[in-house]
């Protein structure tokens, strides 16, 4: 582990600021290596284009490497591809397919089991923490299902909610937004909360958050209705964008 990184966990200098858990209103996107993916017109990662400028450069790493990135290279990598294809409703095993994951370099380093182990929650915490040494703030909840999928998986096999298991990465309690009832933003009062905190964004900003800003945002709006069926679109226009 290292130095410190245990003794900080739950510390001061771990803290997530507050609502970063859950929802913030000015988050920036995860930083990456490549960082012109965010000057790409609307749609290119979702394109043929943006595919192979995606692969290529997952080949530049492996060529380096000697290796296919693991889940928390690849989004810094790529990040922008990700998120793109994860509106498109795919998972992170169909995404590792379309960039030329074979079989052999898709299985988990860790067996699911070895994620709720104190070494697992150990390696867990490192990787948070080195987000937060890159990022200057602790993950939010989407930015943890990418990072670190088959620990969040693991956990969830073992009962925990996504608020135990910041806890156990070092978010402070108080500074998690506490949880909605189940249902919750699929009713007309969870939409108007969500339509409320996009009006509020557009007041101070001038404009519509960009498609990674809402989804953190109202990131659990969001996955509720990913999990209905929605569209990207179809969640937009939900809380009222306008159509393009």
């Amino acid at each position: 582990m290292k130095n410190g990184a245990k003794t900080h966990a739950g510390s001061g200098d771990r803290k997530a600021d507050a609502e970063s858990l859950i929802r913030k209103d000015e988050s920036p996107a995860l930083q990456t290596d490549n960082s012109a993916q965010s000057r790409r017109p609307d749609g290119y990662w979702a394109s043929k284009d943006g595919l192979e400028e995606a692969r290529k450069t997952v080949g530049d790493f492996k060529e380096k490497n000697g290796r296919m990135p693991h889940p928390d290279e690849l989004v810094k990598l790529v990040d922008s591809f990700v998120r793109a294809q994860y509106r498109q409703g795919r998972k992170l095993g169909e995404i590792k397919v379309l960039l030329g994951y074979d079989a052999e370099s898709m299985k988990s380093r860790i067996q699911y089991s070895c994620w709720t182990t104190p070494e697992g929650v150990e390696k867990a915490q490192n990787i948070v923490h080195d987000f937060r040494e890159q990022n200057g703030r602790m993950p939010s909840s989407a930015e943890l299902k990418i990072i670190m999928p088959a620990f969040l998986n693991a956990q969830h096999r073992q009962g925990k909610n996504i608020y135990e298991i910041a806890m156990l990465l070092g978010y402070d309690k108080s500074q998690i937004a506490s949880r909605k009832p189940n249902g919750y933003w699929t009713t007309n009062e969870g939409i108007e909360e969500a339509r409320k905190t996009v009006h509020d964004f557009k007041e101070k900003k001038g404009r519509m958050p960009s498609s990674t800003e809402l989804e953190t945002l109202v990131n659990s709006f969001f996955f509720v209705h990913y999990r209905r069926g929605l569209r990207f679109g179809e969640i937009k226009a939900l809380l009222g964008y306008d159509a393009d």
